[in-house]
């Protein structure tokens, strides 16, 4: 068995470290880069969005890999991703593409039991529970280390004197974590960066603008998807947060398990979206409402284009926008994205939010 899985910034770097460490033969998925232009691509229903046409392509480069099995996960609800895995699983099967799935739905759903059965089909017989839950946990701490320190670079980035120091950093790092065999290695990785980090000269006499990027979750964690927008925020001096990442969508997922979201139906833009849409669009309204009370000058909403969710959200947020007086901008992104145009959008919002001062 030769396993895959669709590309998701940081989780595929760790992912390849993880099926290292538990003895299976894990294919890597392409970059994304490009993918338009690959005849699977045009495969896509046309109303579908941008992550599943990148899942499409990603996936039948990995069968000519010689991939056989694909480990996906999946979601309950309105959003479409619930959908994918049949849908990628007919395109391809036309093409030749005939994967062994491996679908790991969320235990909410199917009982802890099922999602243990799928989760464990991946590994053969010999290779004990003790270190595949050892490697789990690893993996877990790792890409939330990760996540710390590109959190900790966004936050920092407007202080730097050169605000490209911080982008440079993560993608030095990001490099090198593709090359490490352990998770050892990784997590030295990670810490000489963030020794790096502490290094990088600092004007602590600036103003830097400081907002919050939010929106549909893969946008989020997989850099091609929004064009680098990460880079380009830091990169202009702009110092940000995220609201959601995939340590966070792990912790979300798990407390699901247990009824433990309570919080999240009760946080702040329950008025604007009392209801569940799909997605995790009530944590994008709720960040905007509360974005204000938290420090931030402004909000970046970024989405692919036909996110229903997001795009239902995006008319709470309007509601919000007007009624709070909040700053707020929203980008969506397709397969005919060009980067100026979102650029100009950027330069603009944030010399808005400066001459707001």
């Amino acid at each position: 068995m030769k396993v895959t899985c669709p590309s998701i910034g940081i989780g595929t770097i760790v992912l390849r470290i993880f099926f290292l460490e538990t003895g299976v033969d894990f294919v890597v998925p392409a970059l994304n880069e490009g993918a338009e232009e690959h005849e699977a691509f045009n495969e896509a229903p046309e109303d579908m969005c941008l992550p599943f046409k990148l899942f499409l392509v990603q996936l039948e480069k990995a069968w000519e890999k010689g991939a056989d099995t694909v480990v996906m996960p999946s979601s309950k609800g309105p959003c479409r991703m619930g959908e994918f895995c049949e849908l990628l699983k007919s395109i391809l099967d036309k093409r030749g593409c005939s994967y062994k799935w491996i679908i790991l739905d969320v235990p909410s759903e199917i009982g802890m039991r099922e999602f243990m059965r799928r989760f464990l089909s991946m590994f053969g017989k010999d290779v004990k529970l003790g270190r595949i839950v050892r490697a789990a946990r690893s993996s877990y701490y790792l890409i939330k280390r990760v996540e710390r320190l590109e959190a900790d670079v966004r936050l920092k980035a407007g202080y730097f004197k050169e605000p490209r120091e911080g982008s440079r950093l993560i993608a030095e790092c990001h490099k090198e974590l593709t090359k490490a065999d352990s998770f050892d290695e990784a997590f030295d990785i990670v810490g000489r960066a963030k020794w790096k980090l502490g290094r990088i000269p600092k004007d602590l006499s600036k103003r830097p603008v400081k907002i919050i990027l939010t929106g549909e979750i893969f946008s989020q964690s997989e850099p091609y998807a929004s064009r680098g927008i990460e880079d380009r925020i830091s990169d202009m001096g702009v110092c940000f947060e995220k609201d959601v990442s995939l340590s966070w969508w792990m912790r979300f997922t798990a407390a699901g398990r247990f009824g433990l979201w309570a919080s999240e139906r009760l946080a702040p833009g329950r008025k604007y979206l009392p209801y569940n849409i799909g997605g995790y669009t009530r944590r994008t309204v709720a960040t905007v409402d509360s974005s204000r009370d938290m420090g931030f000058e402004g909000v970046v909403q970024i989405m692919p284009a036909g996110c229903m969710p997001e795009i239902v959200g995006h008319a709470a947020i309007d509601k919000i926008s007007e009624e709070k007086g909040i700053n707020t901008l929203s980008l969506v992104y397709d397969e005919m994205s060009g980067e100026a145009g979102y650029m100009t959008r950027l330069e603009a919002f944030f010399d808005m939010l400066e001459r707001k001062r």
